[in-house]
Order: structure tokens, then C-alpha cells, then sequence
């Protein structure tokens, strides 16, 4: 289990994993969320995997979004 993240020390955090990324997206926190965007938009190899699993996890709180692309 891994332990809740505060709000002041998201914006420090550079790699957050996978699930507490989410987590914070969920939550609301605009700095991760521009981050988790600019990793979904980033044609960088390493961000790819990660991109698509927070996509997967995330489309399930859309509203009802359809994903188009990718």
C-alpha cells in the first residue's frame, strides 16, 4: 500500500506511479493533470505505456467521453 501523497508535495514530485497518478487526477490537481497530458500528447517512447494506462483508468470517470485516436 503506499502511503497518500499531500497536495504540497505533488507539484515536487517528478515520477509519481502509475496509480497515485491517477489518484491525483481523480482528486482534482490541475498540475497533474497538465502533466498527464503532456505525457499522452509527448511522442517520447518512454511516456507511451504510461500514457495509455492512465487513458485506460481514467476514461472509466469521463462522463461519457468516447476516445477518438491513439
Amino acid at each position: 500500500m503506499t502511503k497518500p501523497i499531500s497536495a504540497t508535495n505533488v507539484a515536487r514530485t517528478k515520477h509519481l506511479p502509475l496509480n497515485q497518478l491517477v489518484e491525483v487526477v481523480l482528486a482534482g490537481s490541475r498540475t497533474i493533470l497538465e502533466r498527464a497530458i503532456t505525457s499522452i500528447d509527448s511522442n517520447a517512447r518512454h511516456h507511451l505505456d504510461k500514457a495509455q494506462q492512465v487513458l485506460e483508468q481514467i476514461l472509466p470517470y469521463s462522463g461519457g467521453a468516447i476516445r477518438v485516436g491513439g
